[in-house]
């Protein structure tokens, strides 16, 4: 399965979730590595994971470092949403995901010097709202697209997935792993329906 943009998948927390997201062409999965987090993946757990799974790249899910040593997982990226942690994550010299509320910038000149503050030393920017994607967002994030790498992480359903990947040209999407409905059953409805939407081979 080859899909028309990168797409990285967060809050993967076992194998099994791990398995589906690399069957459907994912590039990256999101693993919490932080024990303050839902779902925390020791590194025991996680060497079982990635031992599994081949051709994805593992990125590392952190609120804080007060717990935990990133050296303990084999990861490609880092990913927080904590700028006051990244001159310290420099040192573990894994790239660094920065997540992005878009909730949190009232003007767009404040938005604007943020991400350039932080574009040389991130690999990419992930944008996030509590918000619908609206026109005015679209039209925000498509230019803040031309001139930073941003992945979209909200506001993304199968009807509109292709406008979005289409209209603002992101370097990429991201996308939540599958909500448990009980007890090692998940529901992958959503997220299917969202990666068969820009399944390429459903062009050829």
């Amino acid at each position: 399965m080859a899909l028309k943009t990168r797409v990285k998948v967060s809050e993967v927390k076992n194998l099994h979730d791990g398995r589906y997201c690399a069957g459907m062409g994912v590039e990256m999965i999101g693993l919490p590595i932080d024990p303050k987090l839902p779902g925390y993946i020791k590194p025991e757990t996680f060497a079982e994971i990635s031992g599994w799974l081949s051709g994805i790249s593992y990125v590392g899910e952190l609120k804080t470092l007060e717990e935990l040593n990133p050296d303990d997982y084999a990861l490609d990226f880092i990913e927080t949403k904590e700028p006051g942690l990244i001159n310290e994550l420099i040192l573990s010299g894994i790239p660094i995901i920065l997540r992005i509320d878009l909730d949190n910038f009232v003007k767009k000149d404040e938005l604007t010097s943020f991400l350039t503050q932080y574009a040389g030393i991130t690999s990419f920017f992930l944008m996030e709202s509590s918000e619908k994607m609206d026109e005015d967002k679209k039209i925000l994030l498509k230019e803040l697209a031309a001139k930073y790498d941003l992945f979209i992480g909200f506001g993304i359903n199968k009807e509109n997935v292709n406008e979005i990947i289409d209209t603002i040209k992101p370097l990429g999407i991201g996308l939540k792993g599958a909500e448990e409905i009980k007890t090692g059953l998940n529901n992958f409805d959503e997220l299917a329906d969202i990666l068969e939407a820009i399944d390429t081979d459903e062009y050829l």
